[in-house]
């Protein structure tokens, strides 16, 4: 794996309760961490050139 690989573009810390969004390209890596323990995440992913393409976890398993 190539250093540039592993540079991150972009870091975050967000409390609780807390509403994100972003574009993510094609390829990117996305890590979510749970610095404290108890997290519970509610995502939505789509395609944003075409709203009807998503992604679904029990598609998914």
């Amino acid at each position: 794996m190539s250093e540039k690989q592993n540079d991150v573009i972009y870091e975050d810390t967000l409390p609780g309760g807390t509403h994100w969004s972003m574009l993510v390209r094609k390829g990117t890596t996305l890590r979510l961490i749970d610095k404290e323990g108890g997290a519970n995440v509610g995502m939505l992913f789509y395609n944003p050139m075409n709203k009807l393409e998503r992604y679904n976890a029990p598609d998914t398993l």
